[in-house]
């Protein structure tokens, strides 16, 4: 009896993996919202803080953050692995 048992509970959390069902009304992410970022310098190493909202977390998928701009004339375009703080 004690195997069946086993058995069973080994098969619940395989039962909630089916991939027909629907995802929940609004599951969609809503786009990232990032505050305007104008830092007066940075060097190899700087920690640049940028505030927003709407980044995914881990579990629900990956952010990047792509930086483009000018800076003293010569253009700038670079991505970015964020650290969620």
């Amino acid at each position: 009896m004690g195997a069946v048992v086993a058995l069973a509970l080994l098969a619940l959390p395989l039962a909630g993996c089916v991939d027909d069902v629907p995802d929940p009304v609004g599951a969609r992410p809503t786009p990232p919202r990032v505050a305007p970022l104008a830092p007066t310098s940075v060097v190899p190493g700087s920690v640049i803080i940028v505030d927003g909202s709407g980044f995914l977390r881990g579990e629900a998928g990956e952010t990047s953050l792509r930086l483009r701009g000018e800076v003293r004339g010569g253009a700038v375009d670079v991505t970015l692995a964020p650290t969620r703080v």
